[in-house]
């Protein structure tokens, strides 16, 4: 079985701010129930998600498509 824990070879800077969103309640109680380690883990998913969907919304393909465009 593969190790389920994510494990990045970048840095993160030091959480300072807060997010919050709605969940089910029912995922609320199995998140409560994860350990230390495993919150941590989905902490660290989430932020990286949340890093990708702010790339992605700032994707410009006209910069590798049009030289108007290129840095």
């Amino acid at each position: 079985m593969e190790d389920q824990t994510m494990s990045h070879s970048f840095e993160i800077d030091k959480c300072t701010e807060q997010f919050t969103f709605r969940i089910p309640e029912i995922l609320q109680l199995e998140v409560q129930k994860l350990s230390r380690v495993q919150k941590s883990d989905l902490i660290e998913r989430l932020i990286v998600a949340m890093a990708q969907a702010v790339h992605e919304g700032n994707f410009n393909p006209e910069m590798y498509l049009n030289s108007k465009y290129a840095k």
